[in-house]
Protein backbone atom coordinates (compact mmCIF):
# COMPACT_ATOMS: atom_id res chain seq x y z
CA UNK A 1 0.00 0.00 0.00
CA UNK A 2 2.82 2.42 0.86
CA UNK A 3 4.51 1.90 -2.50
CA UNK A 4 1.20 2.33 -4.28
CA UNK A 5 0.49 5.59 -2.44
CA UNK A 6 3.99 6.83 -3.30
CA UNK A 7 3.38 6.07 -7.00
CA UNK A 8 0.05 7.86 -6.91
CA UNK A 9 1.61 10.92 -5.29
CA UNK A 10 4.26 10.98 -8.03
CA UNK A 11 1.49 10.82 -10.64
CA UNK A 12 0.00 13.97 -9.13
CA UNK A 13 2.87 16.03 -10.58
CA UNK A 14 1.99 15.65 -14.30
CA UNK A 15 -1.70 16.14 -13.46
CA UNK A 16 -0.95 19.46 -11.77
CA UNK A 17 1.27 20.49 -14.68
CA UNK A 18 -1.64 19.73 -17.00
CA UNK A 19 -3.95 21.81 -14.80
CA UNK A 20 -1.44 24.66 -14.87
CA UNK A 21 -1.35 24.56 -18.69
CA UNK A 22 -5.14 24.66 -18.90
CA UNK A 23 -5.40 27.54 -16.41
CA UNK A 24 -2.57 29.48 -18.02
CA UNK A 25 -3.92 29.33 -21.57
CA UNK A 26 -7.58 29.77 -20.63
CA UNK A 27 -6.70 33.00 -18.86
CA UNK A 28 -5.06 34.25 -22.04
CA UNK A 29 -7.48 33.07 -24.72
CA UNK A 30 -10.22 34.97 -22.89
CA UNK A 31 -8.60 38.22 -24.04
CA UNK A 32 -5.89 40.68 -23.09
CA UNK A 33 -5.45 40.25 -19.33
CA UNK A 34 -4.24 43.81 -18.92
CA UNK A 35 -7.34 45.18 -20.66
CA UNK A 36 -9.59 42.89 -18.60
CA UNK A 37 -8.07 43.99 -15.31
CA UNK A 38 -8.34 47.70 -16.01
CA UNK A 39 -11.54 49.76 -16.26
CA UNK A 40 -13.21 50.04 -19.64
CA UNK A 41 -12.14 53.69 -20.00
CA UNK A 42 -8.43 52.89 -19.51
CA UNK A 43 -6.11 54.43 -22.09
CA UNK A 44 -3.82 52.43 -24.39
CA UNK A 45 -0.80 53.72 -22.44
CA UNK A 46 -2.23 52.44 -19.14
CA UNK A 47 -2.97 49.05 -20.68
CA UNK A 48 0.54 48.78 -22.11
CA UNK A 49 2.11 49.81 -18.80
CA UNK A 50 0.17 47.09 -16.97
CA UNK A 51 1.11 44.53 -19.62
CA UNK A 52 4.78 45.28 -19.04
CA UNK A 53 4.35 45.21 -15.25
CA UNK A 54 2.68 41.77 -15.45
CA UNK A 55 5.22 40.45 -17.95
CA UNK A 56 2.58 39.96 -20.64
CA UNK A 57 4.86 41.47 -23.27
CA UNK A 58 7.25 38.51 -23.01
CA UNK A 59 7.06 35.39 -25.24
CA UNK A 60 4.31 32.97 -24.20
CA UNK A 61 6.73 30.20 -23.17
CA UNK A 62 8.61 32.63 -20.93
CA UNK A 63 5.33 33.73 -19.35
CA UNK A 64 4.42 30.09 -18.65
CA UNK A 65 7.83 29.35 -17.15
CA UNK A 66 7.45 32.25 -14.71
CA UNK A 67 3.84 31.26 -13.99
CA UNK A 68 4.85 27.66 -13.22
CA UNK A 69 7.76 28.78 -11.04
CA UNK A 70 5.51 31.04 -9.01
CA UNK A 71 2.76 28.39 -8.78
CA UNK A 72 5.21 25.84 -7.37
CA UNK A 73 5.98 28.36 -4.63
CA UNK A 74 2.28 28.90 -3.98
CA UNK A 75 2.36 32.37 -5.49
CA UNK A 76 -0.60 32.97 -7.82
CA UNK A 77 -0.43 36.72 -7.54
CA UNK A 78 -2.37 39.20 -5.44
CA UNK A 79 -6.08 39.71 -5.41
CA UNK A 80 -6.98 43.10 -6.89
CA UNK A 81 -10.19 43.20 -4.89
CA UNK A 82 -8.82 42.29 -1.45
CA UNK A 83 -5.18 43.35 -1.99
CA UNK A 84 -4.05 40.04 -0.45
CA UNK A 85 -2.13 37.01 -1.79
CA UNK A 86 -4.60 34.88 -3.76
CA UNK A 87 -3.75 31.42 -2.38
CA UNK A 88 -4.20 32.19 1.34
CA UNK A 89 -7.44 33.95 0.47
CA UNK A 90 -8.74 30.82 -1.28
CA UNK A 91 -7.48 28.43 1.40
CA UNK A 92 -9.26 30.51 4.04
CA UNK A 93 -12.57 29.75 2.30
CA UNK A 94 -11.74 26.06 1.74
CA UNK A 95 -13.10 24.70 5.08
CA UNK A 96 -16.57 26.10 4.36
CA UNK A 97 -16.67 24.43 0.94
CA UNK A 98 -15.35 21.12 2.31
CA UNK A 99 -17.94 21.24 5.09
CA UNK A 100 -20.72 21.72 2.55
CA UNK A 101 -19.39 19.03 0.20
CA UNK A 102 -18.92 16.55 3.08
CA UNK A 103 -22.46 17.18 4.31
CA UNK A 104 -23.83 16.69 0.79
CA UNK A 105 -21.83 13.48 0.37
CA UNK A 106 -22.94 12.16 3.78
CA UNK A 107 -26.55 12.85 2.86
CA UNK A 108 -26.09 11.04 -0.46
CA UNK A 109 -24.64 7.97 1.29
CA UNK A 110 -27.32 7.89 3.99
CA UNK A 111 -30.07 8.03 1.36
CA UNK A 112 -28.56 5.99 -1.47
CA UNK A 113 -27.36 2.83 0.27
CA UNK A 114 -30.58 1.95 2.15
CA UNK A 115 -32.79 3.04 -0.77
CA UNK A 116 -30.75 1.03 -3.28
CA UNK A 117 -30.81 -2.08 -1.08
CA UNK A 118 -34.56 -1.84 -0.50
CA UNK A 119 -35.20 -1.33 -4.20
CA UNK A 120 -33.11 -4.38 -5.10
CA UNK A 121 -34.69 -6.63 -2.47
CA UNK A 122 -38.20 -5.62 -3.60
CA UNK A 123 -37.54 -5.56 -7.31
CA UNK A 124 -40.50 -4.61 -9.53
CA UNK A 125 -42.66 -3.75 -6.51
CA UNK A 126 -44.31 -0.41 -5.79
CA UNK A 127 -41.48 0.35 -3.36
CA UNK A 128 -38.92 -0.28 -6.11
CA UNK A 129 -40.90 1.90 -8.50
CA UNK A 130 -40.95 4.69 -5.93
CA UNK A 131 -37.20 4.43 -5.32
CA UNK A 132 -36.30 4.51 -9.02
CA UNK A 133 -38.77 7.31 -9.75
CA UNK A 134 -37.37 9.50 -6.98
CA UNK A 135 -33.84 8.76 -8.19
CA UNK A 136 -34.70 9.84 -11.73
CA UNK A 137 -36.46 12.93 -10.42
CA UNK A 138 -33.52 13.84 -8.18
CA UNK A 139 -31.13 13.53 -11.09
CA UNK A 140 -33.31 15.63 -13.40
CA UNK A 141 -33.69 18.62 -11.06
CA UNK A 142 -30.88 21.22 -11.31
CA UNK A 143 -29.20 22.31 -8.08
CA UNK A 144 -30.19 25.95 -8.28
CA UNK A 145 -33.88 25.07 -8.76
CA UNK A 146 -33.81 22.62 -5.83
CA UNK A 147 -32.22 25.30 -3.66
CA UNK A 148 -34.81 27.92 -4.59
CA UNK A 149 -37.69 25.50 -3.91
CA UNK A 150 -36.22 24.54 -0.53
CA UNK A 151 -35.87 28.20 0.42
CA UNK A 152 -39.45 28.88 -0.66
CA UNK A 153 -40.90 25.97 1.36
CA UNK A 154 -38.72 25.66 4.48
CA UNK A 155 -37.56 29.26 4.91
CA UNK A 156 -40.27 31.50 3.47
CA UNK A 157 -43.50 29.52 3.95
CA UNK A 158 -42.69 27.38 7.02
CA UNK A 159 -39.94 29.54 8.51
CA UNK A 160 -38.13 26.51 9.92
CA UNK A 161 -34.61 27.09 8.58
CA UNK A 162 -32.40 30.09 7.79
CA UNK A 163 -31.83 31.13 4.20
CA UNK A 164 -28.18 32.19 4.17
CA UNK A 165 -24.96 32.41 6.13
CA UNK A 166 -22.86 29.95 8.12
CA UNK A 167 -23.71 30.78 11.71
CA UNK A 168 -24.69 27.29 12.89
CA UNK A 169 -25.73 23.73 11.95
CA UNK A 170 -29.19 24.93 10.88
CA UNK A 171 -27.60 27.01 8.11
CA UNK A 172 -26.05 23.86 6.66
CA UNK A 173 -29.27 21.87 6.22
CA UNK A 174 -30.73 23.45 3.10
CA UNK A 175 -27.41 23.82 1.19
CA UNK A 176 -26.45 20.20 2.03
CA UNK A 177 -29.81 18.86 0.83
CA UNK A 178 -29.53 20.94 -2.34
CA UNK A 179 -26.02 19.73 -3.07
CA UNK A 180 -26.54 16.08 -2.10
CA UNK A 181 -29.74 15.50 -4.08
CA UNK A 182 -28.06 14.82 -7.41
CA UNK A 183 -25.32 12.61 -5.94
CA UNK A 184 -27.90 10.64 -3.94
CA UNK A 185 -29.95 10.02 -7.09
CA UNK A 186 -26.96 8.67 -9.04
CA UNK A 187 -25.73 6.53 -6.15
CA UNK A 188 -29.21 5.11 -5.46
CA UNK A 189 -29.66 3.83 -9.00
CA UNK A 190 -26.16 2.36 -9.04
CA UNK A 191 -26.59 0.78 -5.59
CA UNK A 192 -29.81 -0.88 -6.72
CA UNK A 193 -28.35 -2.27 -9.96
CA UNK A 194 -25.14 -3.39 -8.25
CA UNK A 195 -27.04 -5.14 -5.46
CA UNK A 196 -29.30 -6.88 -7.99
CA UNK A 197 -26.24 -8.18 -9.83
CA UNK A 198 -24.54 -9.42 -6.65
CA UNK A 199 -27.69 -11.12 -5.34
CA UNK A 200 -27.73 -13.30 -8.48
CA UNK A 201 -24.18 -14.58 -7.93
CA UNK A 202 -23.48 -18.17 -6.97
CA UNK A 203 -21.98 -17.52 -3.56
CA UNK A 204 -25.10 -15.61 -2.47
CA UNK A 205 -27.30 -18.50 -3.55
CA UNK A 206 -25.01 -20.86 -1.68
CA UNK A 207 -25.29 -18.75 1.47
CA UNK A 208 -29.08 -18.85 1.20
CA UNK A 209 -29.04 -22.59 0.57
CA UNK A 210 -27.10 -23.05 3.82
CA UNK A 211 -30.02 -21.49 5.64
CA UNK A 212 -28.35 -18.23 6.64
CA UNK A 213 -30.78 -15.46 7.63
CA UNK A 214 -31.57 -13.01 4.82
CA UNK A 215 -30.14 -10.14 6.87
CA UNK A 216 -26.77 -11.93 7.10
CA UNK A 217 -26.80 -12.82 3.40
CA UNK A 218 -27.52 -9.23 2.35
CA UNK A 219 -25.45 -7.19 4.78
CA UNK A 220 -22.50 -9.52 5.42
CA UNK A 221 -22.03 -11.27 2.08
CA UNK A 222 -23.63 -9.18 -0.68
CA UNK A 223 -23.27 -5.59 0.49
CA UNK A 224 -19.47 -5.35 0.45
CA UNK A 225 -19.16 -6.42 -3.18
CA UNK A 226 -22.11 -4.27 -4.19
CA UNK A 227 -20.53 -1.20 -2.58
CA UNK A 228 -17.38 -1.17 -4.75
CA UNK A 229 -18.89 0.48 -7.86
CA UNK A 230 -20.89 2.83 -5.64
CA UNK A 231 -17.72 3.98 -3.88
CA UNK A 232 -16.12 4.56 -7.29
CA UNK A 233 -18.99 6.73 -8.47
CA UNK A 234 -19.17 8.64 -5.19
CA UNK A 235 -15.46 9.37 -5.52
CA UNK A 236 -16.01 10.69 -9.03
CA UNK A 237 -18.97 12.68 -7.72
CA UNK A 238 -16.52 14.73 -5.63
CA UNK A 239 -15.75 16.88 -8.65
CA UNK A 240 -19.47 17.24 -9.32
CA UNK A 241 -20.13 18.20 -5.71
CA UNK A 242 -17.42 20.85 -5.81
CA UNK A 243 -18.80 22.17 -9.08
CA UNK A 244 -22.32 22.13 -7.66
CA UNK A 245 -21.04 23.87 -4.54
CA UNK A 246 -20.25 26.92 -6.66
CA UNK A 247 -23.93 27.32 -7.55
CA UNK A 248 -25.20 26.25 -4.13
CA UNK A 249 -22.96 28.73 -2.34
CA UNK A 250 -24.32 31.50 -4.52
CA UNK A 251 -27.94 30.54 -3.83
CA UNK A 252 -27.46 30.36 -0.04
CA UNK A 253 -24.71 33.01 0.33
CA UNK A 254 -22.46 30.31 1.77
CA UNK A 255 -18.99 31.82 2.39
CA UNK A 256 -16.97 29.18 0.56
CA UNK A 257 -14.51 28.93 -2.31
CA UNK A 258 -17.20 28.67 -4.96
CA UNK A 259 -18.79 31.97 -4.02
CA UNK A 260 -15.37 33.60 -3.83
CA UNK A 261 -14.48 32.39 -7.34
CA UNK A 262 -17.77 33.64 -8.80
CA UNK A 263 -17.11 37.04 -7.22
CA UNK A 264 -13.56 36.93 -8.58
CA UNK A 265 -14.82 36.20 -12.10
CA UNK A 266 -17.27 39.09 -11.96
CA UNK A 267 -14.52 41.34 -10.58
CA UNK A 268 -11.90 40.13 -13.10
CA UNK A 269 -9.73 38.97 -10.19
CA UNK A 270 -7.81 36.37 -12.19
CA UNK A 271 -5.26 35.55 -9.48
CA UNK A 272 -8.04 34.25 -7.22
CA UNK A 273 -9.55 32.24 -10.09
CA UNK A 274 -6.21 30.58 -10.82
CA UNK A 275 -5.56 29.74 -7.17
CA UNK A 276 -9.11 28.40 -6.79
CA UNK A 277 -8.79 26.07 -9.78
CA UNK A 278 -5.55 24.62 -8.40
CA UNK A 279 -7.05 24.04 -4.96
CA UNK A 280 -10.12 22.40 -6.49
CA UNK A 281 -7.84 20.10 -8.51
CA UNK A 282 -5.91 19.08 -5.39
CA UNK A 283 -9.13 18.28 -3.52
CA UNK A 284 -10.38 16.08 -6.37
CA UNK A 285 -7.04 14.25 -6.57
CA UNK A 286 -7.10 13.66 -2.81
CA UNK A 287 -10.67 12.35 -3.02
CA UNK A 288 -9.76 9.85 -5.76
CA UNK A 289 -6.80 8.65 -3.69
CA UNK A 290 -9.08 8.23 -0.68
CA UNK A 291 -11.42 6.07 -2.79
CA UNK A 292 -8.56 3.67 -3.54
CA UNK A 293 -7.79 3.39 0.16
CA UNK A 294 -11.46 2.78 0.99
CA UNK A 295 -11.45 -0.10 -1.51
CA UNK A 296 -9.03 -2.02 0.69
CA UNK A 297 -11.22 -1.43 3.73
CA UNK A 298 -14.34 -2.72 1.97
CA UNK A 299 -12.64 -5.67 0.26
CA UNK A 300 -9.39 -6.88 1.90
CA UNK A 301 -8.68 -9.03 -1.17
CA UNK A 302 -7.57 -5.89 -3.03
CA UNK A 303 -3.80 -5.58 -2.63
CA UNK A 304 -2.20 -2.66 -4.44
CA UNK A 305 1.35 -3.86 -3.74
CA UNK A 306 0.75 -6.71 -6.12
CA UNK A 307 0.62 -4.28 -9.04
CA UNK A 308 3.72 -3.73 -11.10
Amino acid sequence: MHRYLARRLIQVVPVLIGVSLVVFFLMRVSGDLAALLLPEDATAEEIEALRQALGLDRPIYVQYAYFLRDALRGDFGRSFRFNLPALPLVVERLPATLELAAAGMALAVVIAIPAGIIGALRQNSLVDLGVTSLAVLGRAMPNFWVGIMLILVFAVILGWLPVSGREGPANLVLPAVTLGTGAAAVATRLMRSSMLEVLRLEYVRTARAKGLPERVVVYKHALRNALLPVVTVLGLQTAGLLGGAIITEQVFSWPGMGRLMIQALYGRDMAVVQAGVFVFALVVIAANLAVDVIYTLIDPRIQYEARR
